[in-house]
């Protein structure tokens, strides 16, 4: 099923837009795998596939699709970060850091552009979840990878992309608490930076 729904999605390059149903059934079954039975995924090389899709599709305009889209790379980031604290196996812990490690900057990239202005404003919050994850995969990595993803914009977005990197990596952003000081900072500085790049109009 996975081998033809990728077929499908690659067909053309209106192909992911044209069938939302196909990108929100698909990526609502993945987000299920992960959550019930995550070796299945974790431990295949169609996660890769599956991840490379999903950076694809992270632009579709449609709700459903967009929100499926999105839960996926949550729960892949949530997982990362549970690790051994959750029903990882070492095998599956491998296979999604080892994943992300090599592909963390596609992901930053899809991400910085859907958050600039690619999807609609009042979707951008659910973003901010799926952006921490990515911090937290690895500080440096992270960054190196959110800074290229900043360099690659139109050049009126890199001082805001600064910012917005300043807000993420502050003591503040990355503090552990029990009341959520962290995801407001990461909600915030996401919500101010697609503001400024959409009041410059910059894609």
């Amino acid at each position: 099923m996975s081998a033809v729904v990728f077929r499908l999605l690659s067909a053309a390059p209106t192909a992911i837009p044209d069938n939302p149903d196909v990108v929100d059934d698909f990526f609502e079954l993945c987000s299920t795998v992960l959550r019930l039975h995550p070796a299945l995924l974790a431990e295949s090389e169609l996660l890769l596939s599956s991840f490379q899709c999903g950076c694809a599709a992270l632009r579709i305009q449609h709700r459903e699709a967009n929100r499926a889209v999105v839960g996926f790379f949550e729960m892949l980031l949530v997982l990362r970060q549970a690790g051994a604290r959750g029903n990882l196996s070492p095998a599956a812990f491998n296979g999604i850091t080892t994943l992300l490690v090599a592909n963390g900057a596609q992901l930053a990239q899809e991400l910085l552009l859907a958050i600039a202005g690619l999807v609609p404003p009042a979707r951008v919050r659910f973003l901010s979840p799926v952006l921490k994850g990515l911090v937290l995969v690895d500080y440096a990595d992270s960054r190196s990878w959110l800074e290229a993803a900043v360099q690659a914009l139109p050049p009126g977005g890199h001082m805001d992309g600064a910012t917005l990197l300043q807000a993420i990596y502050s003591a503040e952003a990355l503090a552990r608490d029990d009341r959520g000081a962290g995801d407001r900072v990461f909600g915030q500085a996401a919500e101010a930076f697609s503001n400024a790049c959409r009041r410059r109009r910059l894609l």
